[in-house]
């Protein structure tokens, strides 16, 4: 049976999703520990065979600024490796375990053109991975709550990353692909109405499936944060009748009022900024502005390289103690990659701005409502957990495919109905 190019692209990409996500996590399959380095080189072959047979204007205009941004990030990547591994002779692993958070990008281009020929099958795929590993997670939940049982191999071995004890209970990572699909799924229930049909219902389970196990298993504040605003904009911007938007703005704002009387988001901001846990049992609010100080001082020092890629890898130890990139967002990328991050993170979050923004112009509300959705996520993610990170980066590539083709059919409709 002959297999089309494009077939084989999407077994890939999907392959890679769910071994990042599942075989990792659970099967702790991961050979030399070099996923990351297959993963991009095999992403760069596949964007090198794409660009050459898809020609055509439609994938010239979807390629476009995806295009630009590689070739930014490439930049980047080329005069680091010069800066850290030939002068300041950084271990060549050591550099590339922290670059394909970024070269992941890449994945970009085969997503694009999964995304293109068929969206409505890409998230059936990941609502489909989403359901077995929610289960997952709530299966390995109540086994460590209820005899302290640890299933996954990669559990018992320490290495799945994210695993802590938090008041008692077991705190898991979700990854980056759990949390907008989350989002996905309430813009699919609350957005779509009649149009999504029997699937509404199907999209409101999964939404809550997820949302539950982001708060009781996942427990991670910054989440909460991304996600619950991520949610008030959706709700918000679908109630584009004035009337039911000034309804629904009110009762946001009661609704904060409430939270602020009942001291709700005061208890929370206090846990958040807590001093009182051990530096080894993770990253507080005061210590991420510990963090935060000191990376912007490293920048300061070195404007165009930041402290570089470390030999110690996603972190920096400095005479302040131990400070984690991730831990400290847009900041903390400032303080690894220099100005480099104003660029790279910057284009991002304006080209998105402005094919959200393009897409309300035009009066492409339903995508551009979701596209919104995402990228308020990705503003408050940009705080910490931001994606360029071993649990977050495959958050780049797909966003970027999923905006593109977003502003690409939106565009091509205007144009149909004009």
């Amino acid at each position: 049976m002959k297999i089309k190019t494009s077939q084989l692209y999407k077994l890939i990409i999907y392959f890679f999703i769910t071994w990042d996500t599942i075989l990792l996590s659970v099967f702790n399959f991961n050979p030399g520990g070099k996923r990351y380095s297959v993963m991009v080189l095999s992403a760069i072959a596949i964007s090198l065979m794409i660009f050459v047979l898809k020609r055509n204007k439609m994938y010239m205009d979807l390629f476009k600024w995806p295009k630009v941004y590689a070739l930014l990030l490439s930049c980047m990547l080329l005069i680091h490796y010069i800066y850290d591994v030939l002068i300041n002779k950084v271990n060549i692993n050591a550099f590339m375990h922290n670059a394909c958070y970024y070269a992941i990008f890449f994945m970009a281009f085969p997503m694009i053109l999964i995304i293109e020929k068929d969206e409505e099958n890409f998230w059936k795929f990941i609502n489909i991975l989403m359901f077995i590993w929610y289960t997952w997670f709530l299966v390995q939940y109540l086994a460590y709550q209820n005899g302290g049982i640890l299933l996954a191999p990669a559990l018992k071995s320490g290495e799945l990353l994210g695993n802590s004890i938090r008041d008692g209970s077991i705190r898991l990572e979700m990854k980056a692909i759990a949390h907008i699909a989350i989002l996905y799924n309430f813009d699919q229930f609350y957005n779509h109405g009649k149009e999504a049909g029997k699937k509404r219902k199907y999209n409101l389970l999964m939404f809550l499936y997820g949302l539950f196990v982001m708060v009781v298993i996942e427990q991670t504040r910054g989440y909460f944060i991304a996600i619950f605003g991520a949610i008030a904009v959706l709700i918000l911007c679908y109630n584009r009748n004035s009337k039911k938007f000034c309804i629904t703005f009110c009762l946001v704002i009661i609704g904060i009022i409430i939270l602020l009387k009942t001291n709700v988001i005061g208890g929370f901001l206090s846990s958040v900024l807590d001093s009182s846990e051990s530096y080894e049992k993770g990253a507080t609010g005061l210590i991420r502005l510990r963090g935060m100080a000191v990376f912007w001082e490293a920048f300061k020092r070195n404007p165009l390289f930041g402290l570089g890629f470390q030999t110690t890898g996603d972190n920096a130890i400095t005479q302040s103690g131990i400070f984690y990139f991730n831990d400290d967002g847009f900041v903390g990328i400032v303080g690894q990659i220099g100005i480099w991050a104003f660029i790279i993170y910057g284009m991002m979050l304006l080209r998105f701005t402005y094919i959200v923004a393009k897409l309300f112009k035009i009066k492409q509300y339903t995508k551009g409502t979701q596209l919104l959705g995402f990228l308020v996520y990705l503003f408050l993610t940009s705080i910490s957990l931001i994606c360029y990170w071993n649990t977050t980066c495959m958050l780049c590539p797909i966003l970027w495919a999923i905006f593109e083709v977003g502003y690409h059919k939106g565009m091509t409709s205007c144009a149909i109905n004009s």
